[in-house]
């Protein structure tokens, strides 16, 4: 982490009333502070100044960002206009106070002859205010530490925060490039109204290294990859499975699990990837408080009385339906076909697209169930409730798990939102007592291969039955694809791409 990085979220965080983690090892030496040889009374006095240098950066931290009208990303255009090179770092601060105060974007810039240059611009009006090659004595060595990022990076500054900004609901006040030993990486420094937020991402590929949510708990980094498995779903979930059949570790499914995510599925959630694995329990096994559904100006809490105007048509990236019209997951004699009808119908007034899944046990039909989906405008995507026909000897013994807008439930709920924020949480289903589900978006980055293909930019939502329990499931969807896996247990082996061949609109 560059060193105005470290200061910048640390002040962030001092001021969101939320605890910092510790520099990481070695990094007081490098910027010349004491190290283990310093007297109790010396690190009391320095402590004293970090804490009255943090106590000015509070009073007026979170203003920053209301005061900026314009983005990291756009300072940077700014900046690189005015002074072309490579920008390698990019902050939101401020300096003064009083009627001396001054709010601006630095923007560090490195030329073609390695020169370094520190560009300021006006956060209010995106314009130029200073453009001065940097004087700092160690100028030339920092110069010569990002030339080295620069020459293995096939992603820009603006890059990586857009790549970030694509993971994060927040704003973003910081970025940077830097080598951590072998890897060159960029982090990005975001504030919400709840967290701050840092985000490490390869800038060789831009892949995600990590996420840091400085909340007051430590550190929660989103780990590696997920785990690959062959055709077979050999491997680290493979043995999860059969410990969960003999009793060894997993919790017991209620019914209707290997349903589609939002349709009250309780199966087991189970991660191949063993950093995943250990984040996900330190998660599963904490509370947590519920966030708002929406954001100010995000999807409608209430879209009919909102009188939000919706269409059959479900062409969300991550849930295709009106493209990929039929699909098949499966697990050795578990298996569910999912099959878009080629007719609408009306639910609460509103024309949905009707998704039929048919659920078997070998042989023996277990269960289908009409599913009712429409999309609004700004892509967010909504459950208009499903008929459940619940199966026993090739009979229907019941229809638990039934909802419908305009039967038992008054509004539609939110599905899968146009705008997939990590952290984001929102109500699938909200008819209590017959359905009722809180999800979470858990990851956009992951990896995944199963019989019907590998698939990257996987997104992972992951599920709980209430609010403030433990993780029920993690349904996995890809671009262009939509649902490939549940719980990494039950796995697509088989899609279409058709045309409808009629559509009420």
């Amino acid at each position: 982490m560059v060193t105005k990085m470290i200061s910048l979220l640390g002040a962030l965080a001092l001021a969101a009333g939320l605890a910092v983690a510790p520099a990481p090892r070695g990094f007081a030496q490098e910027n010349g502070e004491a190290t283990g040889g310093e007297t109790e009374a010396a690190k009391g006095e320095e402590a004293a100044g970090e804490a009255e240098e943090a106590a000015e950066d509070e009073a007026d931290v979170r203003d920053l960002v209301g005061e900026a009208k314009v983005s990291l990303r756009d300072a940077i255009a700014a900046a690189l206009k005015a002074r072309p090179g490579a920008a390698v770092e990019a902050e939101l601060e401020a300096e003064g106070a009083g009627t001396e105060r001054k709010v601006f974007f630095e923007v560090k810039v490195l030329t073609k002859g390695k020169k370094s240059f520190d560009v300021r611009v006006n956060p209010a009006t995106g314009k130029v205010i200073s453009n001065e090659e940097d004087a700092e004595p160690d100028a030339q060595e920092e110069a010569a530490e990002f030339a080295r990022v620069l020459e293995v990076a096939r992603l820009s500054l603006a890059a990586c925060v857009k790549k970030a900004e694509a993971i994060i609901k927040g704003t973003a006040v910081a970025a940077g490039l830097e080598m951590d030993g072998e890897d060159a990486v960029c982090t990005v420094g975001f504030v919400n109204e709840r967290h701050v937020i840092e985000v490490a991402l390869d800038v060789r590929a831009g892949n995600l290294v990590h996420v840091g949510l400085e909340d007051g708990g430590g550190e929660e980094e989103a780990g590696g990859d997920e785990e690959e498995t062959d055709e077979k779903g050999e491997g680290k979930e493979a043995e999860e499975e059969k410990d969960h059949k003999e009793g060894k570790g997993g919790k017991e499914g209620k019914k209707g699990e290997g349903k589609e995510h939002g349709k009250g599925a309780k199966k087991t959630a189970g991660e191949g990837d063993e950093a995943d694995d250990a984040a996900a329990a330190e998660e599963d096994a904490a509370p947590v408080e519920p966030k708002a559904p929406a954001a100010a100006g995000g999807p409608s809490v209430r879209p009919l009385a909102d009188k939000v105007a919706f269409s059959p048509k479900v062409t969300h990236p991550y849930f295709p339906l009106s493209t990929v019209r039929y699909a098949v997951i499966q697990q050795g004699a578990e298996k569910m076909v999912r099959k878009v009808e080629e007719k609408t119908q009306k639910v609460g007034g509103v024309e949905c697209l009707v998704l039929d899944e048919i659920e078997y046990d070998g042989k023996n039909l277990k269960e289908i169930s009409r599913n009712f989906f429409a999309q609004d405008s700004d892509g967010n995507v909504y459950y208009f409730g499903e008929d459940v026909d619940m199966y026993t000897n090739g009979k229907v013994t019941s229809h638990g798990g039934a909802w419908k807008v305009g039967v038992n439930a008054k509004e539609p709920c939110l599905f899968m939102p146009a705008d997939l924020k990590i952290g984001f949480q929102f109500k699938p289903e909200n008819s209590p007592p017959d359905a009722e589900e809180f999800d979470e978006i858990e990851r956009v980055d992951a990896t995944l291969k199963v019989k019907a293909g590998s698939f990257e930019d996987v997104l992972v939502i992951r599920e709980r039955d209430q609010a403030t329990g433990p993780v029920k499931e993690r349904k996995y969807y890809a671009k262009g694809v939509g649902l490939i896996s549940e719980n990494r247990t039950l796995n697509l082996v088989e899609y279409k791409k058709t045309e409808p061949a009629g559509e009420n609109e």
